[in-house]
């Protein structure tokens, strides 16, 4: 039965209806295999590592950000990004619906993102949905980072920027990075909002507007305004600085050149910006304040800013939630919960509720839910559930309409399988490995339904709140409530009626949208409108008119729209209409009038455009506009001059452009300009110099850019620069240190890295641990290898760490590797040669191969 909504009423289902955040706290306590949350809500897995792609490959391991977009504003189909915080990262995207008849969701399409053009991303932390519908993934390892710890180049494909620590957008309908400004292979990431260790971003309605954060323990906040409106590629980026219980100012950075760029945390340090110890999320209120979370001060945040576009203070910035106890009732009573560590990704739901995940490393990693109206005077506070053992909760995004809830749960305990849960598509799930879930109330909720009986997309007044269809026609789209005849597919709002008074089928220029007809004369029938006199039917189009007063086939600039002819010398025949004289038939259109003064067959630069010529040495003959003194017929162009003051062939970096000779010591001859003493003809160009103070043939890691030798011990020879202790000869590299206290040919514990011996009974001799096994598990392949070599182990291993030695024991890298079966490594860079490379678990050397590098 159809009935009308009124305000009233629409305003008391509202008040009623069961929300997401409409729950009891679960009990506190510790993790354990489960995923705990309210009785009320049930959770559906959608994917999790290691589960094939539609499109290819499996998806990576350690979900994090789970974005959904809906597709035409849709929270029953739509498109959900998950990042892979991994050091390898990854962002796979899945087309996914759901199906009210089951109440399930489906994956009809899943694919990995190609990050190649853009050399690969890491730690694929985070992100945010833009509100133009695409999504940015924030990178939290930057290059140098990751430099300092693996040894990986900041720069592979010499570019000018660090490879890591950006944030980059994708479009999720073709799942490709979105090209910013023509990026070098197609693609580019957001090189304008700085390189840090991004966690979040979130986007102001504004489409401008970004607020984003460092996650590190010197980390900033940080406000980017975008030039233009839904492209990120160029803008102001600004740093806090100011009172964590106060008021603050933005201070712009520079960020427009790479070297700008690439530096933001140092810039952000040189003006002041005010610390914070790991921001590892950012969102924007149902209030207009921000709000960002800080793991390691154990709050969340929240301030005003004074204009998101223009404001440059900041006020109000306090603590919102944290660092306190709070009284959380649940179905077994009523505790008092310490907030604890680690605050991570945060969410507003519709009803203006904030959802806090943690990240605390202490097995609690519960999932509040801090309630709208909140403070810390009279808290609100809630916990909606705690994840499996040894897991954190991450990402979390809303449908549009609040009903779903996306997240992910990242490295649960590989022992969590020892119990299951059932989901709500029946799927026993184990939580031993990352999981993204879909998470919703029991009940299936009302829904508003639209009735469109003639499917013309206007639905009839009255609409029908229920969980299932009412029958036939109706629909959960929302669509416009004025359809004044849902029977006839023809007739609604946008109906069209034409105006043709006089029954020639061509139509008034004016058109009405009318549910039913105007009046006479007036039909549904598209037809021209072209009629300019509706009351004779001889007469229905009007003419373009040319004027040709003097007849010479070339009309005036300016035409006539006419139904008949607008006076003498106008033709609907199609002129040119370039006559600037159309007194005069010898003159129809103007000419481009060069000025060459000196008769030199070069023009001045300026040209003039006119029927006759403007005077003496015009002529419309082209000529090149480049004659920089048209008074002098021997000069006509300018040149650039070099200038070399010491006749060396090299010039000095400035050039200029002259007509003459600037000066002595000028030519035209294209000469290199590196010249860096232009007053010493034996220096031309600085070198790379390398320092080798004890003269061991190594070098210290640094090295200087100087024309002239910078002090004693400096070399234009190229030396490995590896020397750890350059006032000892005999100490050139780091090298690996075995302790045998006992004599016994067995080292005592792992190997320790150190230029010089450690302490006493240490020895640079190989020796195996007590109690290891000699044998060496596992193949390395290719052997010869160019770069890339691949281990393949026996078994899984919790975790492996591998050590690359030259063939004189000197330590080339180590890298640690968890939860595996596969090593790969990377010696790009190494010279050729013969190098040893050792495979250890925390109880020993499973592993020790001879590889040559060619």
């Amino acid at each position: 039965m159809n009935f009308r909504i009124f305000p009233f009423l629409l305003f008391s289902v509202g008040i009623c209806a069961q929300q997401i955040g409409d729950f009891t706290s679960v009990p506190p306590g510790v993790q354990n295999t489960d995923f705990v949350i309210p009785a009320t809500h049930r959770f559906q897995k959608i994917i999790e590592t290691g589960d094939a792609l539609t499109q290819g490959g499996t998806l990576k391991d350690k979900n994090d950000f789970a974005g959904y977009v809906p597709i035409n504003g849709s929270s029953e189909n739509g498109y959900l990004a998950i990042n892979a915080e991994d050091v390898q990262g990854g962002v796979a995207i899945l087309d996914i619906d759901y199906d009210p008849g089951t109440g399930l969701w489906q994956t009809t399409r899943s694919e990995a993102v190609d990050f190649s053009a853009v050399v690969g991303t890491s730690a694929n932390c985070s992100g945010t949905v833009t509100p133009w519908n695409t999504i940015i993934t924030c990178e939290e390892y930057t290059s140098i980072e990751l430099q300092d710890r693996f040894g990986f180049p900041i720069d592979v494909n010499v570019d000018g920027y660090h490879d890591l620590g950006w944030a980059i957008e994708i479009d999720p309908v073709t799942k490709t990075v979105i090209d910013q400004q023509g990026g070098l292979n197609g693609a580019d990431k957001l090189w304008a909002m700085g390189n840090f260790k991004h966690e979040n971003a979130v986007v102001h309605s504004n489409r401008r507007t970004v607020y984003q954060g460092a996650d590190a323990t010197v980390g900033y906040l940080y406000k980017f305004v975008a030039d233009n409106a839904e492209d990120l590629s160029s803008g102001n980026l600004y740093v806090y600085s100011g009172s964590k219980n106060g008021s603050g100012n933005w201070i712009q950075l520079d960020n427009t050149t790479q070297a700008e760029q690439n530096s933001t945390v140092e810039q952000s340090a040189n003006v002041g910006g005010t610390v914070f110890n790991g921001i590892e999320d950012v969102e924007i209120g149902p209030d207009g304040r921000i709000y960002f979370a800080v793991k390691n001060e154990d709050r969340v945040y929240r301030f005003q800013d004074s204009d998101p576009i223009t404001g440059m203070t900041v006020s109000n910035m306090e603590t919102y939630v944290g660092n306190a106890s709070y009284s959380i009732t649940h179905e077994n009573g009523t505790s008092t919960v310490p907030w604890g560590h680690g605050p991570d990704n945060l969410a507003f739901d519709a009803q203006g509720n904030l959802w806090v995940m943690q990240d605390a490393d202490d097995f609690q990693n519960y999932i509040w839910v801090v309630e709208n109206g909140h403070t810390q005077n009279v808290p609100k506070v809630k916990i909606f559930g705690r994840t499996p053992y040894r897991s954190e909760p991450t990402g979390i995004t809303f449908s549009p309409d609040n009903r779903f809830l996306f997240m992910s749960i990242q490295h649960p305990d590989s022992g969590n399988g020892s119990t299951t849960q059932t989901d709500a598509a029946g799927n026993d799930i184990g939580f031993d490995k990352s999981i993204t879930l879909v998470i919703s109330r029991n009940e299936t909720p009302d829904q508003t339904w639209y009735l469109d009986a003639d499917g013309d997309g206007y639905a009839h007044p009255d609409t029908v709140l229920s969980p299932t269809s009412p029958g036939t026609g109706y629909t959960t789209t929302v669509l416009p409530t004025t359809d004044c005849n849902d029977n006839d597919a023809n007739i609604n709002p946008e109906t069209v009626w034409y105006l043709d008074a006089d029954g020639d089928g061509f139509a008034d220029s004016q058109t009405v949208e009318s549910c039913q007809s105007p009046g006479t004369g007036y039909t549904m029938t598209v037809l021209p409108t072209t009629d300019c006199d509706d009351n004779d039917a001889s007469v229905n189009a009007s003419s373009t008119w040319y004027l040709d007063a003097d007849g010479d086939g070339f009309a005036h600039s300016e035409t006539v729209e006419s139904c008949q002819s607008p006076g003498t010398g106008y033709t609907t025949t199609v002129l040119p209409t370039t006559d600037c004289d159309d007194n005069d038939a010898s003159v129809n259109a103007s000419s481009t009038w060069y000025l060459d003064a000196d008769g030199d067959g070069f023009a001045h630069f300026a040209t003039v455009e006119s029927c006759q010529s403007p005077g003496t040495g015009y002529t419309t003959t082209v000529l090149p506009t480049t004659d920089c003194d048209d008074n002098d017929a021997s000069v006509n162009a300018s040149s650039t001059w070099y200038l070399d003051a010491d006749g060396d062939g090299f010039a000095h970096s400035a050039t200029v452009e002259s007509c003459q000779s600037p000066g002595t010591g000028y030519t035209t001859t294209v000469l290199p300009t590196t010249d860096c003493d232009d007053n010493d003809a034996s220096v031309t160009a600085s070198s790379t110099w390398y320092l080798d103070a004890d003269g061991d043939g190594f070098a210290d890691s640094e090295t200087v850019e100087s024309c002239q030798n910078p002090g004693t011990g400096y070399t234009t020879t190229v030396l490995q620069t590896t020397d750890c202790d350059d006032n000892d000869a005999s100490v050139n590299a780091e090298a690996l240190w075995y302790r045998d206290d006992d004599a016994d040919g067995y080292a005592d514990e792992p190997p320790v890295i150190s230029c010089n011996q450690p302490g006493p009974n240490y020895t640079l001799t190989e020796l195996p641990l007590k109690n290891e096994a000699p044998e060496t598990v596992g193949v390395l392949y290719p052997n010869p290898a160019e770069n890339e070599v691949n281990i393949i182990l026996d078994q899984v291993y919790d975790e492996v760490f591998v050590t690359v030695l030259t063939s004189n024991r000197v330590h080339v890298a180590s890298k640690k590797f968890t939860r595996t079966d596969t090593v790969a490594l990377d010696l790009l860079g190494q010279p050729t040669g013969v190098y040893f490379v050792q495979v250890r678990t925390p109880k020993g050397r499973i592993g020790f191969y001879r590889l040559i590098k060619r």
